[in-house]
């Protein structure tokens, strides 16, 4: 009995499973064919899930924020990265009164003597004379001083004769200080007397002839400083008008003037003193 349920499970067995899947197939409907009315649909494709967004900063405060656009739109006024710049700070320019030299505030006196060397014309006889005089002012600014100057230069006409300049000018000096110097340069302009004195000879009397007039030029000087002073050399270019020619004769018996029969005044009235000079 068993061998023929064996018998037969080995022959309709494959039969029976052949017929389970034609069963099978008819039982589940085929999907139709796609045709251009109903199209296929297309298969899904792959989306990357978003990335996530970073957080939104919150807004930061007026102050912060303020600060922020300082950085990068500096107001009028301040630098950035730094404070802004006090109005009460003084300019560069301007000197610190305790910086300054004794000879930059106050009053001004500069002595001067040197050698006199006459320029120009009639000056074929005379050879070098000497000179002395001296500044005295005071100072508006530390670089600018009011001065007036007195100077005195003898001169050596060369003709058995001896003559004297006393100037008296308006002296205003512009002033500069270097590293280790100190300058000045300023212009003059005042009046002069010029005396011209002849001793006495066998053939006749001492004679003495005198004029004034306008006296004008430019003072220029280097100085080094010395301490509380300073050391230097001042040079001046001196240039005069004679107002007249006229003199006394005979021991001031006479008066003779140019253009009348005697002599006549035709000294050199241009000078170029060298002089050496301390400032104080």
């Amino acid at each position: 009995m068993h061998a023929r349920t064996a018998m037969l499970l080995c022959c309709f067995g494959p039969v029976s499973a052949v017929g389970l899947r034609m069963a099978h197939a008819q039982a589940s409907p085929e999907p139709p064919a796609p045709s251009a009315a109903f199209p296929a649909p297309a298969p899904p494709s792959f989306q990357p899930p978003p990335a996530a967004r970073p957080p939104t900063p919150s807004p930061p405060p007026d102050d912060q924020a303020a600060d922020d656009r300082s950085r990068w739109w500096p107001s009028r006024g301040k630098v950035v990265g730094a404070q802004p710049v006090s109005s009460d700070i003084p300019s560069a320019s301007a000197r610190d009164p305790s910086n300054l030299l004794p000879y930059e505030r106050g009053i001004l006196f500069i002595p001067h003597a040197g050698i006199s060397l006459p320029w120009g014309s009639n000056t074929d006889p005379y050879t070098a004379g000497h000179g002395l005089g001296a500044i005295l002012g005071f100072h508006v600014v530390p670089t600018l001083s009011l001065n007036g100057e007195l100077n005195v230069e003898f001169m050596n006409p060369g003709f058995g004769a001896s003559e004297s300049y006393v100037d008296w000018t308006f002296s205003p000096l512009l002033q500069s200080r270097g590293p280790r110097q100190h300058f000045i340069f300023g212009m003059k302009i005042g009046a002069f007397s010029f005396t011209r004195s002849y001793g006495a000879s066998a053939y006749e009397s001492s004679s003495t002839f005198s004029t004034t007039g306008l006296v004008w030029g430019f003072n220029m000087a280097g100085f080094v400083p010395a301490g509380p002073i300073a050391i230097g050399c001042l040079i001046s270019i001196t240039m005069r008008h004679l107002s007249n020619n006229c003199g006394s004769a005979y021991s001031g018996t006479d008066t003779l003037c140019n253009g009348s029969t005697g002599p006549a005044i035709s000294p050199a009235s241009r000078t170029f003193d060298l002089s050496l000079a301390a400032i104080f």
